[in-house]
């Protein structure tokens, strides 16, 4: 009622035939070591040997990857350090030990980004999205593969560009969208035909089978399965064996030839524990599982089913988790213990949410319905049935069905026709030698000339019509511009009427106020003390009102388009020094440490004003909202083309709603800061015109109560 079974993936078993390494490994390591070998030398074999025993001994593959990775070291070779570490990482994998495997890879990763191996880091990219979709982090799993197809395309690399869109398929094969897989599997086949490349073919032609397993056409299936097992005997190899048994196993289940069926699955778990591959036994396991329960043997099941389910926690495969989950529930129903039942589906149903198994989550859903349906809780089942139906409806199997003919038609239609062109490659010589009849020729060519004139008129009726098109649009582009550039420039009026009318007169007024102050102080002979603080708040008030003013200026030039522009190769940490000096007295007064890692000779290519316009900007908005005895850090990385500067304060913070009115003239805003200091909104708006301006771009993040991070780009000189 709720099987599914298992078809192995080439992902997961790599059959790989050994010649020439019979030895101990002790000797071997006794043959290696001798000085007469180079430290390269001994790299490559290392490297080689870990390779061939990670599928039969992986403690003995660990220890050739680990010399291998010491040697490496030892050169301080980057490009042999990049690959050990892969080799390593694939250890682990095969060990099921995950949190390292990921681990290494990142490190591999970083190494080959920091090198600029972009053949390598292809690779490892590719190595990554595979791990992931071994967890079922399928969401990682895709961008990972992008990001490789990416470097493959660029690099050339078609064999690793076969890997990712074969796991492509995969992945939507995984999640239940046949159509997409089939559409990566026949790109990938493409490929490796150009290629040459046998041991692709057959891997993408494993999964078509699998595909058409899936799809219960199980002629197709069984046809595939051998194509594979013959095309690896005429190629003097069989590293696909083991696969394809477990997969035959899978037909012959369907067909319910148990006892078949058995004898398949144990010939290929028998394979999967000679090469200690865990993942490959846990499938296996739980597809012997499967079949008990076909058998109505439900004590083996049971037994089968929970070794696999054991491995695949530990190996933190949550699609075959939740597969073990779904076969477990189905045998405790059929085993008559509905509690052990609903606790297996409720588990299944969490993880197959997570991990958006879409197919699965529908399954289990229609499951549950059937659980409560039984158990007498009507209102229960309709609930969860209503849930299938909605789902099911995304899911319509008369599209999938469409689609899958059509694709399949497609594949069928592009082998035939690489068989008709090696055919009429063939008979070429035959071809040649064919005359068409005189007259034939004639009547062509007449009927051809004037299908030509025939096209030459709609041709230049059509180009008529498209040149008038274009002039209409051109024209309504233009009108929109205009329209455009009105709105800007009004709402640019209002901004100016709205600074002038509000945020010049609080300065204003404090300097007239103060003034006023200090002369009744002077008349009466006050305190120096008083004197001395009231002229410190018209300093104050001043200094923001010049700051007003200068923001005013230069944000009005930039918009009537008269502020220049001239990028010149510029240190940035001389401007961060220059504005920290102008702002030290500033933050002394609110007792704020502001710092700088930003190393000296970091060379940018941006005009001077503008950038020292956004960083006075910044770091003035930040000493305005943080705390007393608060810390502001501004910090520059670099990463591709870019020097990434970053103004981080620990201060009060802004709202998501707020983050969506910066650097926005219709809805800037401003608001008083921790002393309550005052300002206008125009500096935010002042930073993004000139950022963009210098080819970069400019962005916040920020918590309430936990600070803010305004970040902005350079470009590198």
């Amino acid at each position: 009622m709720y099987s599914m079974r298992i078809t192995l993936n080439l992902f997961l078993i790599f059959v790989i035939s050994f010649a020439g390494y019979s030895q101990k490994p002790t000797d071997t390591l006794k043959k290696l070591l001798s000085p007469k070998l180079s430290d390269s030398t001994k790299f490559e074999e290392f490297i080689s040997l870990s390779e061939q025993y990670r599928k039969r001994n992986v403690d003995t593959a660990f220890q050739y990857s680990n010399m291998a990775l010491e040697h490496a070291r030892k050169m301080a070779n980057i490009d042999f350090l990049i690959r050990a570490k892969v080799e390593l990482s694939s250890c682990y994998q095969a060990k099921g030990i995950m949190d390292s495997t990921e681990r290494i890879l990142m490190e591999a990763k970083k190494m080959a980004l920091d090198n600029h191996d972009a053949v390598n880091a292809g690779k490892i990219y590719n190595r990554l999205a595979s791990l992931y979709r071994e967890v079922g982090q399928y969401d990682s799993s895709l961008y990972y593969f992008n990001e490789s197809l990416k470097i493959c395309n660029k690099v050339g690399d078609m064999k690793t560009k076969i890997s990712c869109l074969n796991g492509f398929g995969i992945v939507y094969w995984k999640r239940g969208e046949l159509d997409k897989a089939l559409n990566k599997y026949l790109e990938a086949y493409d490929i490796a035909e150009k290629q040459s490349d046998y041991v692709s073919k057959m891997r993408i032609l494993l999964n078509m089978g699998n595909i058409y397993s899936a799809q219960n056409n199980l002629e197709k299936a069984i046809h595939y399965y051998n194509d594979v097992l013959n095309m690896g005997k005429d190629n003097n190899t069989e590293i696909y064996k083991g696969v394809v048994l477990n997969n035959l196993a899978n037909v012959y289940q369907m067909q319910e030839d148990y006892k078949k069926a058995h004898k398949y699955f144990e010939e290929s778990l028998a394979l999967a524990k000679k090469m200690g591959n865990q993942h490959d036994i846990a499938l296996v396991l739980n597809n012997i599982g499967e079949n008990y329960i076909d058998m109505g043997e439900l004590e083996n099941a049971i037994v089968y089913l929970d070794q696999s389910l054991r491995i695949h926690k530990k190996l933190k495969s949550n699609p075959l988790i939740v597969t073990n989950l779904k076969n477990l529930a189905n045998v405790y129903y059929k085993a008559g213990d509905p509690k052990k039942e609903i606790q297996a589906l409720n588990s299944a149903l969490e993880l197959a949410e997570k991990i958006k198994l879409k197919s699965k989550y529908r399954d289990l859903l229609k499951a549950m319905s059937q659980h409560h349906e039984r158990n007498g809780d009507y209102k229960e089942a309709l609930e969860w049935l209503t849930k299938h139906n909605v789902l099911d409806d995304s899911l319509t199997d008369i599209q999938k069905s469409d689609k899958m003919a059509h694709l399949q038609a497609k594949f069928h239609s592009e082998q035939k026709e690489r068989e008709n062109l090696q055919l009429r490659e063939k008979n070429k010589d035959v071809q040649e030698n064919l005359a068409h009849e005189k007259s034939i020729k004639t009547y062509l060519i007449i009927f051809t000339i004037l299908v030509l004139g025939l096209l030459v008129a709609i041709y230049m009726l059509l180009r008529s019509k498209v040149n008038v098109n274009n002039q209409i649009r051109d024209v309504n582009e233009k009108l929109e511009e205009s329209n455009n550039q009105l709105k800007v420039t009004s709402a640019t009026k209002d901004k100016f009427f709205s600074i002038i009318a509000h945020d010049l007169r609080s300065p204003f007024n404090a300097i007239m106020g103060f003034s006023e102050l200090i002369r009744t102080e002077i008349s009466m002979g006050g305190e120096l003390e008083i004197i001395k603080e009231y002229n410190d708040s018209v300093n104050e008030s001043a200094q923001r009102l010049f700051t007003l003013l200068e923001n005013l200026l230069e944000w009005a030039n930039s918009q009537r388009g008269e502020l220049e522009f001239n990028p010149i190769q510029l240190d940035v940490y001389e401007l961060v020094l220059n504005n920290m000096n102008i702002f030290q007295h500033r933050a002394m007064d609110k007792q704020i440490t502001l710092e700088t890692d930003v190393e000296p000779e970091t060379i940018v290519t941006a005009d001077y004003n503008m950038v020292n316009t956004v960083i006075r900007n910044l770091v003035s908005n930040a000493l305005k909202f943080t705390h007393e005895k608060g810390k502001i850090v501004i910090s520059a990385t670099k990463k591709d083309d870019f020097i990434y500067m970053a103004i981080k304060d620990n201060g009060v913070g802004i709202s998501k709603e707020n983050q969506e009115k910066l650097f926005n003239l219709s809805t800037s805003f401003s608001t008083n800061g921790t002393n309550e200091e005052s300002g206008t909104g125009l500096g935010l708006l002042l930073c993004k015109e000139f950022v963009e301006r210098n080819g970069g771009e400019i962005w916040v993040d920020s918590e309430p109560d936990e600070g803010s991070k305004f970040q902005f780009t350079l470009k590198i000189a």
